[in-house]
């Protein structure tokens, strides 16, 4: 799968835990802290390969950049004391690439694979979406309204408003909205579009050529189709769109899959240098 992440492997996994585990444990993680924590752990143990997780690291905000020390370590009392903090402070300039994904595999000396502990949430499919483009390092997203797609913008923006981070906003129309998130691509953040079906229409001519662009922050556009016309004039498979300008369109099936794929999209978007459209339905 595109989730798939090796952490570390190491001899004594099991001692070195503990250890690590020691020293959460009597140091604050403090935003200025973070960063500090992990070089001062390196210099001591030199054996530890983390060359991996530099593509993790970034200019995000700071619970993240927590969640992702404790994953390094795979500490899940330090994950969950750290979850619930939820701390919305920049610190930066260490890569490009944001957090990738709230659940992270190891391997040990083996093959062994373990996921991280997680939070749970009652979410709708559009405010799960809009959960994860944010805990992937969402920069701006941008959206027209219109039922069924209205609801991760209105999430966004209660979340930003309250948590800060990431710029959420209404534009005057879908093209609008879709040529400001590839502007911010290009500069190399992530950024999420969202639009109904009809809409999608409105943005064809911005998404088809953005395809050709070889953009760099990852860019996604949320479409939110509408079988059966439940609040919309006409029925329409944007998938056809998708398959038009070539790139994936990603389908998850319920919540938890939104979640996930919006990281996934995020992802695949940067690893091709192209848009990955996410469809979602009413039913």
């Amino acid at each position: 799968t595109f989730l798939i992440a090796s952490v570390f492997t190491i001899n004594g996994y099991t001692k070195k835990k503990e250890l690590f585990k020691r020293e959460f444990e009597q140091k604050s993680l403090r935003i200025a802290r973070v960063l500090e924590l992990c070089h001062d752990i390196l210099k001591r143990h030199p054996d530890l390969d983390l060359t991996e997780q530099g593509d993790y690291l970034s200019d995000f905000q700071t619970e993240t950049a927590k969640k992702q020390v404790a994953r390094l370590y795979e500490l899940e009392a330090a994950y969950e004391e750290l979850e619930l903090e939820a701390m919305r402070e920049v610190i930066g300039n260490v890569n490009e690439n944001p957090d990738r994904s709230e659940i992270m595999s190891y391997k040990t000396n083996g093959s062994t694979k373990k996921e991280l502990p997680m939070s749970e949430m009652v979410l709708l499919g559009d405010e799960a979406l809009a959960m994860g483009a944010i805990h992937a390092g969402l920069s701006v997203a941008y959206g027209y309204p219109g039922t069924p797609s209205s609801e991760i913008m209105e999430f966004l923006q209660n979340y930003s408003k309250k948590n800060g981070g990431f710029l959420a906003s209404w534009c005057s129309n879908e093209k609008t909205a879709y040529e400001e998130a590839v502007g911010v691509s290009m500069v190399g953040k992530r950024a999420l579009v969202t639009m109904k079906h009809v809409g999608l229409n409105v943005a064809a001519d911005a998404f088809i050529n953005s395809a050709l662009l070889n953009i760099h922050g990852g860019l996604v556009l949320a479409v939110a189709d509408d079988p059966g016309m439940h609040s919309s004039q006409n029925e329409q498979d944007s998938r056809f769109y998708a398959d038009f300008a070539r790139i994936v369109c990603l389908e998850p099936r319920n919540q938890q899959e939104a979640y996930k794929m919006i990281k996934e999209a995020f992802d695949l978007s940067e690893r091709f240098h192209i848009p990955i459209m996410v469809r979602l339905v009413t039913r």
